[in-house]
């Protein structure tokens, strides 16, 4: 094992053998555990409770990136023109620190810059990408709706490719109609899991977090801008979506079969995977998507691996002219691993 850095440092890359871990239907892939006694089993049988520098030390782990400290956060850090985002010693999930991003009243789509996470040699085909990351969000980020197409949470990337779309990006993101809650989309948005998941072959009603643990059904929005909770009578969960003012835990899984290539989009094989879990303060994990995606690259499938991780709420054609109060939100605890990461 080649370590830079160290666990008990604010800011940890670690670098370690991946191994290879196959999406099988029904499975969440490799399990992560801690060989620590104060942590407890959570959902799923993935330890919960563990620090930081626990969850770095798991196997599998590529990568970690605590933000604690200015000197080591700043590199990252690439500004907007509208806003740079900035590190944070007072709001911070875990250790001494945090990114803290603007979105400012007449900002356009890059309102608050990005932190841009590479970490070479990256995950290729046979393996799965596991992307853990905290964030928080001030109520005027999840109520303001934006003249826009929807903010995104992050975007993984090919090959370090951050300019415009990459062919197999993936994207978390409120997407559309000023949802409050996220969904996923790959290949420049030519797919996304609301439009490919249509509940019993009605082309209107759509599951908008398909596949996961709970049921988002299209008829609940309101007024086209938000989504109401269920009611009683209805026996299906609701939209797992985000809570202001506290510090949510997302995790990503890519489960990489094959990259498609030099194929048409609509003859690449959904061989691949994706998976996304929340966890909201107090809660246990919920698995909120669960979807088959096909992969399709223009380079050369032997030397193309997802290796660069893109903090941001970039939010396409946002509108400059429109006033809206001025919002906030943090990234903190980036962890990157071929193995399911433990809870924090």
């Amino acid at each position: 094992m080649k370590v830079v850095g160290a666990v008990s440092c604010t800011l940890v890359l670690v670098a370690c053998g991946s191994e290879s871990d196959p999406w099988t239907p029904g499975g969440g892939g490799s399990t992560s555990t801690s060989s620590t006694s104060s942590s407890s089993s959570g959902q799923g049988g993935v330890a919960s409770g563990l620090s930081f520098a626990e969850r770095c030390s798991e196997a599998g782990v590529l990568a970690c990136y605590g933000f604690d400290s200015a000197g080591e956060t700043d590199p990252y850090l690439h500004d907007s023109g509208f806003s740079a985002p900035a590190f944070d010693d007072v709001m911070f999930a875990e250790g001494g620190g945090a990114i803290h991003m603007l979105v400012e009243p007449g900002s356009s789509a890059d309102s608050s810059g990005s932190a841009v996470l590479d970490f070479a040699p990256g995950v290729g085909v046979g393996e799965t990408l596991y992307l853990q990351w905290r964030q928080r969000f001030s109520p005027d980020f999840i109520d303001t709706v934006y003249d826009a197409n929807g903010w995104k949470q992050l975007l993984i990337h090919e090959n370090t490719s951050t300019a415009g779309c990459s062919d197999s990006e993936i994207v978390v993101t409120n997407n559309g109609e000023a949802r409050d809650f996220p969904i996923v989309y790959h290949a420049c948005n030519i797919f996304h899991s609301p439009v490919e998941n249509p509940v019993d072959g009605d082309q209107w009603e759509h599951d908008l977090q398909p596949g996961g643990d709970n049921r988002c059904l299209y008829t609940w929005m309101e007024d086209g801008l938000d989504f109401l909770e269920p009611s009683d009578d209805v026996d299906e969960l609701a939209c797992i979506g985000y809570e202001p003012d506290q510090w949510m835990t997302f995790q990503l899984a890519v489960h990489l079969n094959s990259w498609c290539y030099e194929t048409p989009y609509e003859q690449c094989p959904e061989d691949s995977h994706l998976e996304l879990w929340v966890t909201k303060e107090g809660t246990p994990p919920v698995k909120v998507l669960d979807w088959p995606i096909a992969l399709r690259v223009t380079t050369d499938p032997s030397s193309t691996f997802y290796d660069s991780v893109q903090l941001t709420p970039y939010n396409t054609n946002k509108d400059s002219a429109q006033s809206h109060p001025s919002a906030e939100l943090w990234y903190d605890s980036v962890v990157i691993s071929t193995a399911r990461i433990g809870e924090p």
